[in-house]
């Protein structure tokens, strides 16, 4: 019991709030070296657009919190503080960004991970993502998906809405996407080492390229 309670102390939980402009139009989030997993998700009781951590920390490492600028360019968030807890992989925790629903379909939303999925839950004008090792599930409706994994799957538990272009690529996972409704005018999915599933709606006809070695 000694031995248990002298773990479980070792351990806290961090939480950091932040609200984003209310005429947010891009966001660019990065959670670092952080596995963490975001959501991205949308409320339409939300009266602000907000972003929550949530984390689970060594006691020698609870300086994490996210960071907030504003520019020219947009909104930026990274998750701030030293990512070398007890844990060898790091200090795990989740992000979840809060969007009403007209603001998510004005925004245009990058997210940078190195490790961690990303839960993309809301409608969006654009999304542009990028995980080095974790996986990408989109569901809602885009008007541009642009999406880079280096070791996790891209996938659509349910069919989306992709207006004009979807662009994906995984070295080592799958991509499996169906598309509701309109397909998107353009659609490139690049998987060397891995399954390709896309689903396109009725009637057509498209034009397909496709390249196996």
């Amino acid at each position: 019991f000694g031995t248990l309670a002298w773990g479980l102390s070792a351990f806290r939980v961090v939480t950091d709030h932040q609200t984003l402009p209310a005429a947010i139009r891009s966001l660019t989030l990065d959670t670092a070296d952080s596995p963490v997993a975001v959501r991205i998700t949308a409320d339409r009781n939300a009266t602000e657009p907000r972003i929550d951590l949530r984390m689970v920390a060594s006691s020698r490492n609870s300086n994490q919190y996210l960071r907030v600028t504003n520019d020219a360019n947009g909104t930026h968030v990274t998750v701030d503080g030293a990512a070398d807890g007890i844990l060898d992989f790091g200090d795990p925790g989740e992000v979840t960004v809060t969007l009403p629903p007209e603001t998510g379909r004005r925004l245009a939303l990058t997210v940078r991970q190195n490790t961690g999925v990303l839960l993309a839950q809301a409608d969006l004008d654009q999304l542009t993502a990028s995980t080095s090792d974790g996986a990408v599930v989109l569901r809602g409706a885009v008007r541009r998906v642009e999406v880079r994994a280096q070791d996790g799957d891209i996938t659509a538990r349910e069919p989306i809405s992709v207006g004009e272009s979807f662009d994906a690529a995984t070295t080592d996972g799958e991509i499996a996407v169906k598309f509701a409704d309109v397909a998107p005018r353009r659609v490139d999915a690049v998987n060397p080492d891995g399954d390709l599933s896309l689903s396109l709606p009725t009637p057509g006809p498209y034009l397909g390229h496709a390249h196996s070695g």
